[in-house]
């Protein structure tokens, strides 16, 4: 019966140093593990590695050039034109999932160039052919009739609702275009929009000297039956 003081204070002493222990170790300071945060780099897309300079920068202030081709437009009397066009000369029209469909188009070119030219200020040229193809895991769009021919790539945008043309311009009796960026004189670059179900266009920036823009409206041709 004398043992029972002696396990009581025993068990008691065991019981402040388990609760001491405990307190110590909520107390101590957990090193924290020695890692560098992350740095994340976004890839830049592939055009702007192979665009000029000048091009860049024309590409840069495409809605500015909108806005002057649409003023001048207007001033000069084609306000009505305008919104015959609708979508495909509405700045704001492009929608979503621009990649369009392999096959033939047509096409046609409306041109808009600042006044005090020879051209009038808006000109819609007559319509011609045009082709996208695939080469490797690449879209390939060229004018296949008309004067001037572009021929070039398009190439995808950190922008869902465009994707960047390069290529060069083919003049009468070229059959091989010129690879972009051989000649600045020859170099296209452009935006590709979807702005219908079945209706794109390529939008180029002041492609020369007193030319304001260039829309490429294309729509698919109609496929010929077989003979």
């Amino acid at each position: 019966m004398r043992e029972r003081p002696q396990v009581e204070q025993m068990s008691r002493f065991l019981s402040v140093f388990i609760l001491s222990w405990a307190a110590a170790a909520c107390q101590t300071p957990t090193a924290e593990p020695d890692v560098q945060p992350a740095v994340i780099v976004a890839e830049q897309p592939r055009w702007m590695t192979m665009v000029s300079g000048a091009d860049a920068e024309r590409l840069g202030r495409i809605e500015g050039i909108w806005d002057e081709a649409l003023i001048e437009a207007r001033r000069a009397g084609f306000e009505r034109r305008l919104e015959i066009e609708g979508g495909l000369l509405d700045p704001d029209g492009a929608l979503e999932w621009p990649a369009p469909s392999p096959g033939a188009y047509r096409c046609r070119v409306i041109r808009i160039v600042r006044p005090g030219s020879q051209e009038r200020v808006l000109t819609a040229f007559p319509e011609h052919f045009c082709h996208v193809g695939v080469e490797g895991e690449s879209l390939f769009l060229t004018k296949e009739t008309g004067t001037d021919r572009p021929f070039g790539y398009l190439w995808g945008d950190d922008n869902s609702r465009r994707m960047i043309f390069l290529g060069s311009m083919m003049t009468d009796g070229q059959e091989t275009p010129p690879p972009y960026g051989t000649d600045p004189a020859t170099n296209v670059a452009g935006v590709f929009e979807r702005v219908g179900s079945l209706r794109f266009r390529l939008v180029v920036p002041q492609p020369r000297d007193g030319v304001l823009i260039d829309v490429y409206e294309l729509t698919p041709a109609p496929v010929q039956p077989d003979e």
